[in-house]
């Protein structure tokens, strides 16, 4: 077993290294092809932002409508998957006009 022994410049050194590599690491945007862990939303927020009951968002994940994951008991959904359901029940310029 060998011993290596510093002086308290190389330390140092050693110490501001160390902080300037974890400060760009913090720095760096982050990578666009991993998903953030934010893009997960718990049910309740898919629910505020839905604007759905429980009972709606069950049979949307029910029906296969809506991936979703399940972990410890807690229902999360992608933003994603929330925003593409949303797209595919877009309806642009539809009226309805009056009975004469």
């Amino acid at each position: 077993m060998s011993v290596a022994l510093f002086t308290s410049a190389e330390i140092s050194q050693i110490v501001k290294a160390a902080t300037k590599a974890a400060a760009d690491l913090i720095q760096a945007p982050q990578q666009a092809t991993e998903p953030c862990l934010w893009e997960w939303l718990p049910n309740s927020e898919a629910i505020r932002l839905l604007g759905l009951s429980k009972a709606s968002l069950q049979r949307y994940r029910s029906s296969g409508l809506l991936p979703h994951s399940k972990m410890g008991g807690n229902i999360f959904y992608r933003k994603s998957d929330l925003e593409s359901i949303l797209e595919r029940n877009l309806r642009i310029g539809t009226t309805v006009e009056a009975a004469q």
